[in-house]
């Protein structure tokens, strides 16, 4: 159990696919993982943190959701419920999370990426814009750093959403994917030898999984930037 005691510290982690979860903050909590993140999430300081205990439950609570979610997405992307029927879900899970201050602002990002990655996924957009637009909203207002996925997302919207909507959105997205890179970034080294010793994954592998999601940021950045240039 991982306690966070400093509000002022961060409070970040990256989800991994598997069982189990390993954290950019200065309080890690792993487990045996494989090393394919499936989704980042962001919970800024707040005082409301203030001897907050981060525990077992938490954890389980996150990787279930997790697993509820992609199951939720497979389903839609087989055809087997319709956008409304996922947002429907979607949104009940979200709902069921509103007590917990850690889980109030997690779950929305790991919801909304996985619902908002399955419809950007469907050919026949159209119809679809107050299903992405809500998922999108979500996303930016919970700090989720997942700026690629955002920018594909204004892009389905641009005509949905009018342009002051489109670049306040882009600005936010902007400022939480750099807020992450740049705190991640710093406890990167630190960490290293404790990743090596608390997971079942090989330090090569988790740095490279690391850099494929920074990367990922890094490119969403340049397109947002690009949207507010426009």
């Amino acid at each position: 159990m991982a306690s966070i005691r400093n509000a002022t510290g961060l409070v970040a982690l990256l989800l991994i696919a598997g069982c189990g979860a390993a954290t950019d903050s200065a309080s890690p909590v792993t487990g045996n993982t494989d090393a394919s993140f499936t989704a980042v999430f962001v919970v800024r300081p707040s005082p409301v943190f203030q001897d907050y205990e981060l525990d077992d439950d938490i954890l389980e609570n996150i990787n279930d959701v997790d697993s509820r979610i992609a199951s939720l997405a497979g389903l839609y992307r087989e055809s087997e419920i319709t956008a409304e029927e996922l947002n429907t879900a979607a949104d009940k899970i979200i709902s069921e999370y509103s007590e917990d201050p850690f889980l109030r602002i997690a779950i929305p990002q790991l919801v909304s990426v996985s619902t908002l990655n399955a419809l950007l996924e469907n050919e026949e957009a159209n119809g679809l814009e107050s299903y992405i637009a809500h998922h999108t909203q979500i996303l930016v207002d919970n700090h989720s750093p997942h700026a690629e996925k955002i920018s594909q997302a204004l892009e389905v919207l641009d005509g949905y959403w009018n342009r002051e909507e489109i670049r306040t959105a882009a600005k936010k997205a902007i400022d939480n994917a750099e807020y992450y890179l740049g705190k991640s970034n710093a406890h990167v080294a630190a960490k290293a030898s404790e990743d090596q010793s608390s997971t079942d994954v090989p330090m090569k592998e988790l740095q490279g999984s690391r850099a494929k999601v920074y990367a990922e940021m890094g490119s969403g950045i340049q397109n947002l930037e690009q949207l507010l240039e426009e």
